[in-house]
């Protein structure tokens, strides 16, 4: 093999070790269990996080307090620091449960590294704080609660979380409330890798023959 073509397969072989060959997606928070369970809920209950690099957002989910069940339908909302709602979805009982979640996807938003957001629920549902084994995705940082006290049980109007009781990550986090589902922004697959270095290997062959 001529010291080109050495040099080509050299570089492919280092993109594919590089490049995951699958991703997926994960809870945005989670914890063990609940701390103290709150309500009816009158407002709208969430969080403030910072993204840490680019995501993609394709469900936005509700606390089902008692995994029982939700009281009634949910609405959700992600909003940016500047208060702009990016995407809202209704969530109900027809979403399965996943752990104390139930999430409904919605069209794919894409986080921005460095950027704030918030992400909260209302429709009457219980919440909570403080909770047990709080976690929190790598993919972003969990700043503090995030809520609106000017809502009501129902789920819409959806209510603009902009106040903070300060809660933090150490303390088990709060108020929950809302959450979302997470993935890495779109790369290049390694199929669609393999066959530009097919398609290069191809161009290089060719021009050692000529």
């Amino acid at each position: 093999m001529e010291e080109p073509m050495k040099k080509l397969f050299s570089v492919l072989i280092l993109i594919l070790a590089a490049t995951p060959l699958a991703f997926s997606t994960s809870l945005g928070i989670d914890f063990t269990s609940p701390g103290a369970i709150v309500g009816p809920s009158m407002g709208s209950q969430g969080f403030r996080f910072l993204a840490n690099q680019n995501a993609q957002v394709s469900r936005l989910g509700v606390f089902d307090a008692f995994q029982n069940g939700l009281p009634g339908v949910q609405q959700v909302g992600l909003w940016d620091s500047r208060g702009n709602l990016l995407a809202s979805t209704l969530v109900d009982n027809n979403d399965g449960l996943e752990g104390f979640w139930r999430f409904h996807a919605i069209q794919t938003v894409t986080l921005t590294q460095g950027e704030t957001y918030m992400v909260a629920s209302q429709g009457g549902e219980f919440y909570t704080y403080q909770t047990n084994g709080f976690t929190v995705n790598p993919f972003i940082t969990y700043l503090t609660d995030s809520f609106s006290a000017l809502g009501h049980s129902l789920h819409s109007p959806l209510g603009f979380p902009g106040s903070s009781a300060n809660l933090t990550a150490s303390q088990g986090g709060g108020y929950f409330g809302g959450n979302l589902d997470l993935a890495p922004a779109a790369v290049p697959e390694p199929a669609s890798i393999m066959l530009l270095g097919i398609g290069l290997a191809g161009l290089a062959i060719r021009k050692a023959k000529q």
